[in-house]
């Protein structure tokens, strides 16, 4: 099957430079737009949330974007090409994970109209811990972004002999260009342009390797008599590389932390005009991450059929697995100018020229992540957590303020309206009561600005009592007040 790519070697023309910087340029628009579109970022709040306005649809699909790197690009179709489809268990990790965020994190973080996680860590615990916590998430975040820009940086320098550090430095600079200058809708628009690329690089390479082994049934006959139709595999031996289990137990757990708690991911969902529309878009992005998983997946299988008589690795055409998927879109897409360019616009993962000395980023990756470590790494930080709780000994509700546990949202439910449509009302009813006119009432939907205070529907302040007190809520009826319990 692999007979395509016997001949000279495949090279990047015009069209294919043309694709790839066509999409450049659009990322970079869209941020130019979305900056000078209605006068720009007017505030703080239009930059890091776009105003709280944005819909499900352009959020959830961001928020598939978020993960989707290079890596993956590269990595999910090597991964299926050499071990199956059982990679596809990932997709029910997601889903239990979107459900667990939009039941448990979503909420809290929404309602108390937070812009950062870590700023939820000084209300709850201290400034300490919130420093503690920002200083963690920097550090893993130049660790991770390293290795994601430097994988389809290096695949560009050897695609258009571009040193590595103009590559380096152009990718940085185009990103940094359309964040600054738009903020948060100019990511969130750039990610649903990137994930339609990714997609349409993917679907490509899937219908014309589908058409040139013999159609979709002799695929998938191939595939079955290869054992690459694995999905069957519940072994619970933890030092498997995949199983059922640990996609759905391990899965969930590292998809929950990227999904329930990483700043990017939470800064996305609560820039939603409603607290549905921010659940919406978690399902959103479940159906964008299923189909990303799945066609990458797919185009395995596909290049599995496609090199089965003569290995890649085995001719020595690569030197690696992570270039499985180049080297495919060049055999494939030899005759059809730009379409190699659209992959590599997909994911900078187009290769002229395989370099044997070239490290194997996604298989290193894949094989460090998916070891039994991770479980034992999960158990230590959780034992770790449990020991330090015993320690410093329960907290007390009343040093808490309300709305910071999850369970408190049972009765106790607030909302953050958007700043165009606070502005249409009297500043003066979002600031201190002190302030407010006479016979003027504080709306019961706002919650103020003074984070200190935030006031929940349902309960009323008392006049003449002092601005810090409050009627009891719901949850507070019949004179129980839940304030002192242990937590």
């Amino acid at each position: 099957m692999a007979s395509a790519g016997a001949g000279a070697p495949a090279t990047f023309g015009a069209w294919d430079y043309g694709v790839f910087a066509l999409m450049l340029l659009v990322s970079t628009g869209i941020g130019l737009w979305v900056g000078l579109a209605r006068g720009g970022q007017r505030s703080a709040e239009d930059f890091f949330t776009g105003g709280r306005r944005l819909t499900a649809l352009p959020v959830g699909l961001s928020l598939s974007a978020s993960f989707m790197s290079a890596v993956q690009v590269l990595g999910v179709p090597s991964e299926a090409y050499r071990y199956g489809l059982k990679f596809l268990w990932m997709c029910l990790g997601q889903l239990l994970n979107s459900l667990l965020t939009a039941a448990f994190y979503l909420p809290v973080f929404y309602r108390l109209g937070l812009t950062s996680t870590y700023q939820y860590l000084e209300l709850r615990f201290s400034r300490t811990v919130q420093l503690c916590g920002t200083l963690q998430y920097l550090v893993a975040t130049v660790l991770y972004t390293g290795i994601v820009i430097y994988a389809p940086a290096l695949i560009l320098n050897q695609v258009t002999g571009l040193d590595i550090w103009a590559s380096l430095l152009s990718t940085g600079a185009i990103c940094t260009f359309y964040t600054t200058v738009g903020g948060m809708k100019a990511v969130i628009w750039t990610d649903v342009f990137q994930v339609v690329v990714m997609l349409a690089g993917f679907c490509v390479v899937l219908v014309r390797g589908t058409m040139l082994v013999g159609g979709p049934r002799q695929v998938f006959k191939l595939a079955q008599n290869h054992s690459r139709i694995n999905l069957m595999d519940f072994d619970p031996d933890p030092r498997s590389r995949y199983t059922f289990w640990t996609f759905v137990v391990g899965g969930t757990l590292v998809w929950l932390s990227m999904y329930g708690v990483n700043q990017a991911q939470v800064q996305r969902y609560v820039a939603c005009h409603t607290e549905k529309q921010a659940k919406l878009a978690l399902l959103i992005n479940q159906v964008g991450l299923f189909l990303i998983v799945s066609t990458a997946a797919g185009c395995g299988i596909v290049m599995f059929t496609f090199y089965m008589d003569c290995d890649p690795i085995l001719t020595g055409r690569i030197s690696a697995p992570d270039q499985y998927m180049p080297l495919l879109v060049l055999d494939i897409f030899r005759n059809l100018p730009g379409v190699p360019g659209l992959f590599l616009a997909c994911a900078y993962s187009g290769t002229l020229r395989m370099d044997p000395d070239r490290p194997t980023l996604a298989d290193s990756f894949y094989a460090i992540s998916y070891l039994y470590y991770g479980a034992l790494g999960t158990l230590s930080t959780v034992l770790c957590g449990a020991l330090i709780s015993y320690l410093t000994g329960p907290t007390k509700r009343s040093a808490l303020g309300p709305g910071l546990l999850w369970w408190d949202l049972t009765w106790q439910t607030a909302s953050v309206v958007p700043k165009e449509e606070m502005s249409s009302q009297d500043d003066s009813l979002v600031k201190g009561a002190e302030e407010l006119p006479p016979r003027a009432k504080r709306p019961s939907n706002i919650l103020p600005t003074n984070e200190d205070q935030l006031l929940f529907l349902r309960q009323k302040e008392v006049n003449g009592t002092g601005s810090g007190s409050w009627n009891p809520s719901s949850g507070h009826e019949g004179g129980l007040d839940l304030r002192e319990t242990d937590l």
